[in-house]
């Protein structure tokens, strides 16, 4: 808090001579404070000072002084000379290295400019007269939060502490922590990031700056004592995100010369008189902000960029250089070596190129002429080819001869292969990986007469297996593994697979003689277990038998396999491994548990539909009831039946499925047999019903002696389906129609406020 002095006569004397301090020009606010710090740190003053605490707007935590008093004490500094302006700084590129970093704020007139100026804010308030900068680069884009901690203030006066403020700086500019070079303040109000409050008051303790940052973007915490206080300002924190940061990113990467410019080889030669000869290092490198060129060790002034053009006057040895550099560091110096000479003046070249191909004919240190030639298109198989030309290329100027000899076509003499593979490998004409490479996986001769179909465009060099437009002929055999199907059964939970007579074939081999020895072994997909294995010394009938206990899951209906085979020595050392994929559906060896559907409660001697929703095939059904059913009756495919019980109760019926591999769970249910009710009359507590007539063809009157109100009407047949179902207001008479429902037995359902109402009724067309 701000200490204040009590009314006292030493009082009346301090302001007398603060008021006397302070009636000089803002710019030089230091002689007013080294004048209180005399009076306060006087010998001849003795008397105690007492503290009152007060709330300085915008301050986030205060000091408070100890025992009373007043006092000025001694402390410690950090930065002994903070820059002025922000390119003077060293850059923070590791934000770690950023906490700690310390500035203790100096005396105006150590660096007061001849004008005071404004921060480049919105800000409506005071200006920046003695700023100290930290300058950092953000390795990541996020929310940005940065604790600084200002303590240990002396001189001063009005408000104790600091402005401060966090700005977004321009990092393309020369940075110079030597500070000789022009100094740069922040670009714009747009580049302010921190609330006004920690400018247009002073701050003191800890102050939390929050923006949202990008990743790479230079930023600076700019600092000035209030009124000429000198404060020390540290980071105590930084977080990206809610995280300590990760380490820098933005260092510089290695230079290289661009592939075909000038200077990317040692002892590139000129002639004498040389000039624009371009030296470029492509696109330049990650982190670099500026390139510095160097001809033999002297600065080249007016290159900032990846290339630069030179000129050559006169014979000798150069050294051209380039790095790269940003904020942070410099790149190691790339170099080339230019040798300048005088070249002959005449140049005779002999070469041979493939029939329609293209030259490029190469000077001593560039194209020669127009450069690219061709293609000739010739139907002979050979001629001799020649081109004069003149090059006048950095400063040379010479006569130049060309003499071409051209290869034709090797469509009648075709390059002949052989190769045998692997059933799954590829065979590639030329070799796998060229441009214009032909593929081939399937035993045959390919590429003979009259097709001639397996040719390569792309030439290669003269004299070279695939030279000058190659024709070929290629004679392939794929070797292949034969499986001849498979047997699957499952008998008491043992599933037993078998492949009949596996074997190998060499579609294609003539009289050629291969090891045909191989061996197998049948994998679960699952968890890579071998399963059983062998080989094929005794025969080519492989079964295995598999418990089902021992591999299969409860929730998992499918088995998946594959047989492996080798065969050893053919056509290579490694030899051949083929795969071949089995898989089973268990549907039919493991039933699943039957789901079934009952549709009601049902009365004695009433046929009772019971169907299974999931029927399986191949399946048996094994039923149990509570009470032995009168009837017993299965459809022809057993997905439904129907069962009669004479006695009224609860049924518990159990269904359980089985095969000859396993048994499914057994599923229970429960079926509601009710007693036949006999109508008419049915009274149910207050009401009298009277039905008629019955047997009925078209209405079915109802009398009641008393209204029924509001009343559910349901109508089932015999074998308890629902077949009319509704909602009526029904006084003491009421009329159902029965036109709707063909002839037969149903039982018609009334249920109302006081009670229920049953009528078995006979209907007859």
């Amino acid at each position: 808090m701000k200490p204040q002095l009590q009314t006292r006569p030493f009082k009346a004397f301090l302001l007398l001579l603060t008021f006397a301090c302070f009636s000089i020009p803002h710019s030089s606010l230091h002689s007013a404070n080294d004048c209180i710090e005399t009076i306060l740190k006087g010998d001849e003053v003795n008397g105690s000072v007492d503290v009152i605490s007060e709330e300085i707007p915008g301050k986030l935590q205060a000091e408070t002084k100890s025992n009373g008093e007043y006092q000025i004490t001694a402390r410690q500094n950090c930065d002994d000379e903070p820059p002025f302006y922000y390119n003077h700084t060293e850059v923070v590129c590791d934000l770690n290295d950023l906490v700690g970093r310390c500035l203790t704020l100096q005396e105006q007139e150590a660096f007061l400019p001849n004008e005071p100026w404004t921060p480049f804010t919105h800000c409506d308030c005071c200006v920046f007269h003695n700023p100290a900068w930290m300058t950092f680069v953000v390795p990541d884009s996020g929310n940005l939060i940065i604790d600084v901690e200002i303590s240990n203030c002396i001189g001063g006066f009005g408000g104790e502490g600091v402005q401060i403020a966090l700005y977004e700086l321009d990092a393309d500019v020369d940075f110079d922590n030597t500070g000789q070079s022009t100094g740069l303040w922040p670009a714009g109000p747009d580049s302010h990031l921190s609330p006004c409050q920690y400018i247009n008051s002073p701050q003191l303790g800890t102050v939390t700056f929050e923006a949202e940052v990008v990743e790479g973007q230079l930023y600076g915490i700019l600092v000035d004592g209030w009124n000429g206080w000198n404060c020390n300002v540290e980071v105590i924190e930084v977080l990206i995100n809610g995280e300590t940061p990760g380490p820098c990113k933005y260092l510089v990467g290695v230079l290289e010369w661009s592939e075909g410019a000038f200077g990317f080889q040692p002892g590139d030669t000129v002639c004498v008189g040389a000039e624009e000869v371009p030296f470029s290092v492509g696109d330049g490198i990650q982190g670099a902000t500026h390139y510095t060129w160097t001809l033999d060790g002297e600065i080249i002034e007016g290159y900032d960029s990846t290339e630069a053009f030179l000129d050559f006057p006169h014979e000798d040895v150069f050294e051209v250089c380039v790095f790269a550099s940003n904020m942070n560091e410099s790149s190691d110096t790339l170099c080339a070596e230019v040798v300048v000479t005088t070249i002959a003046d005449s140049l005779f070249t002999r070469d041979t190129i493939c029939m329609r191909e293209e030259y490029a004919w190469e000077g001593p240190f560039s194209l020669v002429g127009e450069g690219i030639y061709g293609p000739f298109n010739l139907e002979t198989e050979q001629l001799d080819t020649t081109i004069h030309a003149e090059s006048t290329i950095f400063g040379c100027e010479l006569d130049a001869t060309l003499e071409l000899f051209i290869i034709g076509d090797n469509y009648f003499n075709p390059t002949e292969l052989e190769a045998i593979i692997c059933r799954g490998d590829t065979f590639y004409i030329p070799v796998q990986g060229h441009p214009e490479a032909m593929a081939f996986n399937r035993t045959g001769i390919y590429g003979d007469l009259p097709d001639r179909d397996v040719f390569i465009s792309q030439t290669s060099e003269p004299g070279s297996l695939f030279q000058c437009d190659s024709f070929f002929v290629l004679d392939l055999t794929v070797i292949s593994l034969a499986v001849h199907g498979f047997i699957e059964q499952c008998v008491d939970s043992v599933f037993t697979i078998c492949t009949e007579a596996p074997g190998v074939i060499f579609p294609g081999m003539g009289d050629q003689q291969l090891n045909t020895d191989f061996t197998w072994e049948w994998v679960r997909y699952n968890d890579d277990k071998v399963l059983a294995s062998g080989d094929n010394s005794m025969g080519n009938v492989i079964c295995v038998d598999l418990p089902i206990s021992e591999f299969l899951n409860p929730e998992e209906q499918f088995l998946f396999f594959r047989m492996n085979a080798h065969i050893d020595g053919e056509p290579g050392a490694d030899g051949c491994d083929f795969s071949v994929p089995l898989f089973v559906s268990l549907s039919d060896y493991l039933p699943s548990t039957a789901e079934v559907e009952v549709e009601r409660e049902f009365f004695q001697g009433d046929l009772i539909p019971i169907e299974i929703t999931n029927p399986q095939a191949t399946v048996d059904y094994e039923w149990s009831f509570s009470q032995q059913p009168d009837t017993f009756d299965w459809d022809p495919i057993h997905h439904t039946l129907q069962v009669s019980f004479a006695e009224a109760g609860i049924v518990e019926a159990c269904v359980t499925v089985v095969t000859p591999c396993a048994s499914s769970e057994t599923h229970c249910f429960e079926i509601e047999v009710e007693m036949e009710v006999t109508v008419p009359p049915v009274e149910t507590q207050k009401q009298e019903l009277e039905w008629f007539p019955n047997p009925v063809s078209d209405m079915l009157f109802m009398r009641s002696n008393t209204p029924l109100g509001e009343t559910e009407i349901q109508v089932y047949d015999t074998r308890g389906v629902l077949v009319h179902q509704g909602t009526e207001d029904i006084g003491e008479e009421y009329q159902f129609s029965t036109t709707d429902l063909p002839s037969g037995v149903y039982v018609i359902r009334i249920v109302f406020e006081d009670g229920i109402g049953l009528h078995k009724m006979v209907v007859q067309k």
